[in-house]
């Protein structure tokens, strides 16, 4: 068998060059963020409160939502397995 020495030897077609997330990646999540921070400020400052709170279902009261919230927080961010 004889090989071509004219033959392309990359695949075609040839890869991308790996190009670094821009500024744009991080910007717009903040924008939104913020957005949204700016709305609901505004809706609490307009609204008067209702004086009824809303409960999740299974749960006892605010302070146990809370408690097992950050529990499961806390419990992601130590997961070795998680993380790649």
């Amino acid at each position: 068998m004889t090989v071509d020495p004219n033959a392309a030897t990359q695949s075609w077609p040839s890869p991308e060059p790996e190009r670094r997330p821009g500024a744009a990646r991080y910007l717009i999540p903040a924008l939104v963020a913020a957005a949204v921070a700016v709305a609901l400020g505004a809706y609490g400052k307009v609204h008067d409160p209702a004086g009824t709170a809303f409960n999740l279902a299974g749960f006892s009261s605010t302070g146990a939502v809370k408690s097992w919230l950050a529990t499961v927080a806390s419990s992601s961010r130590s997961c070795s397995s998680c993380r790649r």
